[in-house]
């Protein structure tokens, strides 16, 4: 058995979360300064299968629940990415988006998850002993493509 080298855990320095502009071919402009990204919510929903033979309860998986995104991060007037994603919101309308891990050793390009998204939440946030702030979520519309590193 091999003996234990250490973590193979990275860091997270390097994220970038891209919304798309929907033309073809479809151009992700970066959403800059974020500092906290976080996928919840993906869970698989089922249903009772429970029948009058059944010991125990019985259930089957039936579709899955892809979940949000949720960030925040520093509030940069004037970014790209940060109008873009406002503009989603006030818009209503789903969007492509992509987050993509920082690529490690031998790696070209990081881990990526695509995906197409409607903006839930827009936020901002101001205080007189703090920076400027934004927060937002983006609720999954159908599937979460990942696509590993090489």
């Amino acid at each position: 058995m091999p003996s234990y080298v250490g973590t193979q855990r990275r860091t997270a320095k390097g994220m970038v979360l891209s919304i798309g502009d929907g033309a073809s071919p479809e151009v992700f402009t970066k959403i800059s300064e974020l500092n906290s990204l976080e996928l919840t919510g993906r869970q698989a929903q089922t249903d009772d299968a429970t029948n009058f033979d059944s010991e125990e309860e019985e259930f089957i998986a039936t579709i899955i629940t892809p979940g949000e995104w949720s960030f925040s991060g520093s509030r940069i007037s004037g970014d790209a990415g940060q109008q873009n994603l406002s503009t989603a919101f006030a818009a209503l309308a789903s969007h492509n988006f992509t987050v993509v891990a920082p690529k490690t050793g031998t790696q070209t390009t990081g881990d990526t998850w695509a995906f197409k998204a409607l903006v839930t939440d827009d936020g901002l946030s101001f205080a007189p002993t703090k920076g400027q702030a934004i927060s937002g979520k983006l609720k999954i519309s159908g599937p979460l493509a990942f696509t590993a590193g090489s």
